[in-house]
């Protein structure tokens, strides 16, 4: 069994704590990378009940469909599972009321607040990335807001 490289360990990287059943249908015990919602708790720039808060976003977001599409790897089987939510299933409209009652408390998709929870929270984009798209559209953010974690 592999180890984490420097690199990897220098960022936090860790092994997964259950196996899984990789693409081939075989067992897989796979690293872990750190998420942005955990690293900004463990800094204590946010509480647990903040990053539980933003993971329950973050899969509402993905059952609603709004992240951007990909495609699926061409030379894969088709099989069964994939993404199993770990709260009660959710219709995508549903799920997309969720996510916009969610943005609209935080201030409506023109906030601030409510445009980094859509980016970095929903979609998965780094503080930074989503600090240069806003200034790509005439919003510039503060060098202190648009930090994020190293």
């Amino acid at each position: 069994m592999s180890s984490p490289t420097a690199e990897q360990e220098r960022r936090g990287t860790r092994r997964a704590v259950r196996q899984v059943v990789d693409d081939r249908g075989e067992a897989g015990w796979p690293f872990v990378a750190p998420t942005l919602l955990g690293t900004l708790e463990a800094r204590g720039a946010i509480s647990p009940a903040m990053r539980r808060a933003g993971e329950i976003f973050h899969e509402t977001f993905f059952l609603a469909h709004l992240h951007g599409l990909r495609s699926a790897p061409l030379d894969r089987e088709p099989r069964s599972g994939g993404y199993a939510p770990q709260h009660e299933p959710v219709s995508v409209e549903r799920a997309k009321g969720r996510v916009h009652e969610a943005i609209k408390a935080l201030g409506g998709s023109d906030s601030v607040a409510g445009r980094c929870c859509w980016f970095v929270v929903g979609c998965d984009d780094s503080v930074r990335g989503w600090v240069l798209r806003e200034a790509t559209r005439g919003h510039p953010i503060s060098e202190s807001v648009g930090k994020g974690p190293s």
